[in-house]
């Protein structure tokens, strides 16, 4: 019996229920180049389009935990779009930048010494 036809006998006896609770405790293990509707979850790319966001800071913000239905399926992250709703808007995610205090430059230190002529030098000029 091949790997398909068990895996087919052992889903068909289950009911929908059953097979949502399947899907979501197999769900980090999928291959991440599964399409997202297969799972309902959409990808960074697509939740920064909800989110009116780049990309970038979709993914920091999940690593943050600050966007609600955010989750790692495969190594790349994945969201409830159901719950990207109910996520800040832009003006509340991103706080204002604080006015930053300048500091000084650190003054140029120069050598102690004199530096070291190679041998060749030394050599050419007799010492």
């Amino acid at each position: 019996m091949s790997a398909s036809n068990i895996g087919a006998a052992l889903v068909a006896g289950l009911d929908d229920d059953d097979l949502r609770a399947l899907a979501a405790r197999l769900g980090p293990f999928l291959s991440p180049a599964m399409p997202a509707t297969s799972t309902g979850l959409v990808s960074a790319r697509e939740a920064a389009a909800i989110l009116q966001l780049h990309e970038g800071t979709v993914t920091r913000l999940a690593r943050a935990g600050r966007i609600l239905g955010a989750a790692k399926v495969g190594g790349r992250w994945r969201f409830d779009p159901n719950a990207l709703a109910s996520s800040p808007q832009p003006a509340e995610t991103i706080p204002a930048a604080a006015p930053s205090a300048r500091r000084r430059p650190r003054p140029r230190q120069r050598p102690t010494t004199a530096p070291r002529r190679s041998r060749v030098a030394d050599a050419m000029l007799g010492h």
